[in-house]
């Protein structure tokens, strides 16, 4: 919590990962997952509780300005396409 609250106050550009992993074909899961540059907000202290356990909510904007770029990368059995 103290990361996502810390990069909040000094505007600190993080990365998030949006990732999705497929079956197991030719040896090899198929995936594709795309890197966000995204900058926080600051997190609510504590949002609610579910039996006890303290939830927080954290809000990422996406902060892409065309000098960080949004990095897609995705793996398949393939070698080249043509």
């Amino acid at each position: 919590m103290t990361e996502f609250y810390d990069k909040a106050i000094a505007g600190t550009m993080s990365f998030l990962r949006l990732k999705a992993t497929g079956p197991a074909l030719g040896g090899s899961n198929y995936s594709a997952s795309i890197d966000m540059p995204v900058l926080y907000d600051v997190p609510e202290i504590i949002a609610s509780d579910d039996d006890g356990v303290n939830l927080y909510k954290v809000k990422a904007h996406g902060a892409d300005d065309t000098t960080n770029g949004i990095i897609p990368v995705i793996v398949n059995s393939i070698a080249a396409l043509p």
